[in-house]
């Protein structure tokens, strides 16, 4: 009677056990979707469609917003995705230190416990009132990355970050009692301090822009 009313070709498989019935669920919802195609068929169905007083940059156009709209999924990320299981794994936390002058914030804690933020833009010390070490080593970025550069357009800047994170202080004042004092100043004042610490986020000055690594340019 299927067969009848169907009137075509059906790939039929009876069900025997329960083994069976998973397999062949999971068979068709990990299977992933046809390859997208490449950039270069696309512009050039999108060129054969187009008309030819049509500018280029409608053809541009047309080309990002067929490229942007979808990605390719992996069978493997589809089965991730549907058991629940993260995508990466980490053995280390990653915290942000920003340090920018206009909204300051100091992170403490680990970064899994909760801090509060005060009026003045900055991290409190957590509720439990003490220092707590970190089980998992952090790996800290930081922000905003100044260049290097000496006497550069940036150089008070990097010498501010080099000495807030180098010297020991309980306060801006502590490192600054006169406002007017240049950062630079402090920091060729603490010069040995801040190249005798064994952990160097920012990197050292340099003298030339050929001496700025990628890593530093952000």
């Amino acid at each position: 009677m299927q067969l009848q009313g169907w009137r075509a070709n059906v790939d039929l498989k009876p069900v025997l056990s329960i083994h069976a019935a998973l397999q062949y669920i999971s068979k068709y919802a990990s299977k992933s979707e046809p390859r997208s195609a490449a950039f270069s068929e696309i512009f050039n169905q999108i060129l054969n469609n187009s008309k030819p007083e049509d500018t280029s940059l409608m053809s541009i156009q047309k080309l990002l917003l067929n490229s942007v709209a979808e990605r390719d999924i992996s069978a493997q990320e589809t089965c991730h995705l549907i058991l629940g299981i993260p995508l990466y794994h980490s053995s280390r936390v990653l915290v942000t230190l920003n340090i920018n002058e206009e909204t300051a914030r100091w992170i403490r804690g680990t970064g899994d416990e909760f801090t509060t933020v005060t009026d003045a833009g900055r991290t409190s010390q957590s509720t439990n009132g003490h220092w707590k070490k970190c089980k998992k080593e952090n790996i800290v970025r930081i922000w905003p990355r100044p260049s290097p550069l000496r006497n550069g357009h940036q150089w008070e800047e990097f010498c501010r970050l080099k000495v807030i994170l180098h010297v020991h202080h309980r306060s801006i004042q502590e490192l600054k009692e006169n406002t007017n004092i240049l950062w630079s100043t402090v920091y060729n004042h603490h010069l040995d301090t801040i190249n005798g610490d064994p952990i160097d986020l920012l990197g050292q000055a340099v003298d030339r822009e050929e001496e700025i690594s990628d890593e530093e340019s952000f």
